[in-house]
């Protein structure tokens, strides 16, 4: 083969690589950049199920942080950069300085104890008698469990402060409290506790909230899935009310 003739045969075959190349570029899907998720700990559940809802319909791969409402919205409020925040009052919207935030479900505070209730709570006078857990007063379940007791006319023996709802619940779990003041939706997802009804006592509710930040696509577009038919179902399934039902 003389030298123009093997340089015109390689010159076709870069072309035909770049070519194939190009095609294989173009048909396979490109992974969208995920949405971080800021939410409080008690949509932990839902929102799992829900972020992965959203990344098969969207391609995606959602990063989801729960944690303490307020705690998340004042890192939010300094700086930390997220696509979305979620927190389980609307309160905590204001500490991250949101103001476009939209309601997201509703959620009712409840008495739980081990499962069978062997303390024997029945009355509201009880919780001064047992070794009570609840969530700090910086969270919404805290601030649910202040007014609680400020209604009921009770003072709680609180021996233990979770920094979220989940911590509070995990000191009912492993033993090391009586009684916790959690959300209802806790109750729902932990097969070894029980919710205890006290005759003549009304229990607090909250309304969550939820905001796309930074004009972010990914938060704007996990958002509309949080309010989707499809995405209220799945909180509806996991015992959150719609905005302003349990209030």
């Amino acid at each position: 083969m003389n030298t123009p003739t093997r340089h015109r045969n390689l010159t076709l075959l870069t072309i035909t690589c770049l070519l194939l190349t190009s095609c294989s570029t173009t048909t396979a899907p490109a992974t969208q950049h995920s949405a971080t998720i800021f939410a409080a700990a008690s949509l932990r559940g839902a929102f799992t199920d829900i972020a992965a809802l959203h990344d098969q319909h969207h391609n995606t791969h959602t990063a989801l942080s729960f944690g303490n409402s307020h705690a998340l919205a004042l890192a939010v409020s300094q700086g930390t950069e997220v696509d979305v925040l979620a927190t389980a009052d609307t309160e905590a919207m204001t500490v991250a300085q949101v103001s476009d935030w939209v309601p997201l479900a509703s959620n009712s505070l409840t008495v739980a104890v081990a499962e069978g209730n062997p303390a024997g709570i029945g009355e509201v006078g009880d919780l001064e008698e047992v070794s009570v857990a609840q969530c700090v007063e910086t969270a919404p379940c805290g601030v649910l469990a202040r007014e609680f007791a400020e209604t009921a006319g009770v003072t709680p023996q609180v021996v233990t402060q979770g920094t979220d709802v989940s911590h509070a619940l995990s000191a009912l779990t492993t033993g090391q409290v009586d009684v916790a003041l959690v959300y209802a939706t806790d109750v729902r997802a932990t097969k070894e506790v029980d919710a205890v009804v006290l005759s003549g006592v009304s229990l607090p509710s909250t309304t969550y909230a939820i905001a796309g930040l930074g004009g972010s696509d990914v938060g704007a577009a996990f958002v509309d899935t949080v309010l989707s038919d499809a995405g209220q179902e799945i909180l509806a399934q996991h015992g959150f009310d719609s905005p302003g039902v349990s209030e």
